[in-house]
């Protein structure tokens, strides 16, 4: 139940028809405001202007509603909730008990908290006035438990970052500086150190490009978990699933790359005599 200016105070977009004004009394006819997902569920097909409708949980004599308006969808509970269907009445056609008040102004909000207690004041000194804040205190306590999520996950993620460059370049490194002899005997035999080098990038990426294949699959399977926590962010977001990738292949290029360039620039004969 809200008054009129409320979709514009909380700059709820208006997708079609009008908002609730003056006209809307309880002499007038019972009218609704209702989210773009209600009427997509409703009338997929058709315009739901003019569309009439009541509350199931009512009784026989309960008034048939005609839709007036179609607002974007919100959250209407906390950061987190789905977004549902939704359906908003003037206040003065069905007035409620809880009362929820949002004072827009162009001055700072903190300045008119005075000023709406004393509004309160003259209508009745004994009324209690709980739970009064601006709209951006209540929303920091709104995203606060999603916020301590998203640090956890950042910092988690970069964590799991830096473990797969460092194990895929150590490990990369690793294979590539057991086979120095193998180069040596290369280098012997009169293989360039261009063609050794390729041999041994196309060798060293070939696994690494199968583990990213396979991350990039699982990590689409479990990222409608992870958009639970994201806004304004798309959960397969083309950068981060180029990025990502492109980085570790990067490693795992480097990887075969240095000790290669090492190996080939080496004596072959005191390589060989080494080993």
């Amino acid at each position: 139940m809200v008054t009129p200016g409320y979709f514009k105070s909380l700059s709820v977009p208006l997708v079609q028809g009008r908002a609730f004004d003056t006209r809307d009394v309880v002499a007038s006819q019972p009218v609704a405001v209702i989210s773009r997902s209600m009427a997509r569920a409703y009338w997929p097909e058709n315009e739901a202007l003019g569309r009439r409708f009541r509350f199931a949980s009512g009784s026989e004599s309960a008034a048939w509603l005609t839709v007036v308006g179609v607002v974007d969808d919100v959250r209407p509970f906390d950061p987190t909730s789905p977004q549902v269907r939704q359906v908003y009445l003037p206040f003065a056609q069905a007035p409620g008990r809880a009362l929820v008040y949002y004072v827009a102004t162009t001055d700072s909000p903190l300045s008119r908290l005075q000023d709406v207690r004393a509004a309160v004041r003259d209508v009745d000194p004994e009324l209690a006035i709980l739970d009064l804040r601006t709209m951006k205190d209540a929303l920091e306590e709104q995203f606060s438990g999603v916020r301590l999520g998203q640090a956890s996950i950042r910092v988690n993620a970069i964590i799991a970052v830096v473990m797969a460059i460092s194990g895929v370049y150590s490990l990369v490194a690793f294979t590539v500086a057991r086979r120095r002899r193998e180069i040596a005997v290369r280098v012997a035999l009169g293989g360039t150190r261009s063609a050794i080098v390729r041999a041994l990038l196309r060798q060293s990426l070939r696994p690494a490009v199968i583990g990213i294949a396979l991350g990039l699959v699982f990590s689409g399977l479990v990222s409608r978990a992870a958009a639970l926590v994201l806004f304004g962010v798309n959960p397969l977001d083309p950068l981060t699933y180029i990025l990502t990738p492109t980085v570790l292949c990067l490693a795992a290029a480097a990887a075969s790359c240095i000790p290669a360039l090492k190996a080939t620039r080496a004596d072959s004969v005191v390589a060989l005599r080494a080993e």
